[in-house]
């Protein structure tokens, strides 16, 4: 019984804490890159960092809610799950846009986390929690990669140069 509660706490707190972090790295990344060159800089980088995560988030999410339309076990139509695509794909925008090395082992422990408590609390089973990690790496990976939060014109040159490694 302890080990569902758990289950149940950690599928309905992963997802909003994911978020939050996305959004607390956008912040800080934007912060860090506009050191000096006011507030506007400042804005229009937070906007393109949210944007992205925000896009790279809502794409495989819309589409494993598109996927529940087909029944794939006969009284369960929960194939990819909505959970863990959102979680594996706020973890993969977390990692392509902050860098691997500091995002990728929390973002797998969040992934694991989520994909164990949906499968305990008997949200889904163990199929729809691997369709969801495919469809979250690869619509945050898409997604992210195409928007690409820091483009040289949104920055002073002096940052643009800093932020891309010219």
């Amino acid at each position: 019984m302890t080990e569902y509660v758990a289950a149940r706490f950690f599928a309905d707190v992963i997802a909003p804490v994911m978020a939050l972090l996305n959004l607390g790295t956008a912040w800080a990344a934007a912060a860090a890159h506009t050191r000096g060159y006011g507030r506007r800089t400042f804005l229009r980088l937070f906007a393109r960092y949210v944007a992205c995560f925000v896009v790279g988030i809502a794409v495989p999410v819309a589409l494993a809610q598109a996927g529940k339309r087909w029944e794939v076990w006969p009284g369960h139509p929960g194939f990819p799950s909505g959970h863990e695509t959102f979680t594996v794909s706020a973890a993969m925008c977390l990692v392509l846009l902050h860098g691997a090395r500091r995002w990728l082992l929390p973002g797998v422990v969040a992934s694991a986390l989520m994909g164990w408590a949906v499968v305990r609390a008997g949200f889904h089973h163990p199929p729809e929690v691997a369709g969801a990690v495919v469809l979250g790496v690869a619509g945050a990976a898409a997604v992210c990669r195409r928007l690409r939060p820091l483009p040289p014109e949104v920055l002073p040159d002096e940052a643009a140069k800093r932020c891309t490694g010219e």
